[in-house]
């Protein structure tokens, strides 16, 4: 019986190579006994990059926790191959500090805007993320003071604290709120770097767009 991919990711998210196993491919996806490359899930993309020398076109994770990865030259392998993996480091850690910045713009949203609002939908890519709220007052009466608090936060810096409880993975950033995730995320949020830039749009009764651009 297979074993369940080792999810390295989970273990150092800072991980750039790795070396690995192949156990089996099917059609042009291949699993490893361990992996670097985070698959598509919770909103986050799959990770870009190559398998000795080969470029990775799409990572995903099966219900049993396996993580294939559907590479450009399949052909190029096979089973009990010692393989090489190579992240694209800048896109990943462009991803993991948009996934910390949004965990944080949570945070100032409950700390700023008066009253409830709740999250319907979300959203995110290297560029870029996005949070569908419900809110009965327009957000941009508060653009300055989110921008200004999310700056001085990831200025003050803290922690991002990450743990298992049975099969759920959460996260807190300093004594924030804690939130479920499974995605990747910075060491602390100075990484994150200041917002470059907020913007929000409506979405119609109630429904606004918030998104965020951060520094490079």
């Amino acid at each position: 019986m297979i074993k369940v991919t080792r999810k390295l990711y989970y273990e150092d998210a800072y991980l750039k190579e790795a070396k690995a196993k192949v156990l089996e491919i099917k059609e042009n996806a291949l699993l490893l006994d361990g992996t670097i490359f985070y698959p598509t899930g919770g909103g986050q993309p799959h990770d870009r990059g190559t398998i000795s020398g080969v470029e990775v076109l799409d990572v995903y994770k099966e219900e049993g926790g396996n993580v294939w990865h559907v590479v450009a030259e399949p052909e190029k392998f096979k089973p009990g191959d010692k393989v090489e993996l190579r992240l694209d480091w800048d896109y990943r850690y462009r991803l993991m500090r948009i996934h910390s910045a949004m965990h944080l713009l949570e945070h100032v949203l409950n700390e700023v805007l008066p009253g409830e609002w709740r999250l319907y939908g979300s959203g995110m890519s290297a560029e870029k993320g996005r949070y569908d709220i419900t809110y009965p007052e327009n957000v941009n009466g508060w653009k300055e003071q989110i921008i200004e608090t999310f700056n001085r936060l990831v200025d003050e810096g803290g922690e991002m604290k990450i743990w298992w409880e049975g099969e759920t993975r959460y996260t807190q950033i300093r004594d924030f709120e804690v939130i479920p995730c499974g995605g990747t995320h910075v060491r602390d949020i100075k990484e994150i770097e200041h917002l470059r830039k907020f913007k929000r749009s409506s979405l119609g009764k109630g429904k606004q767009r918030l998104e965020i651009w951060l520094e490079d």
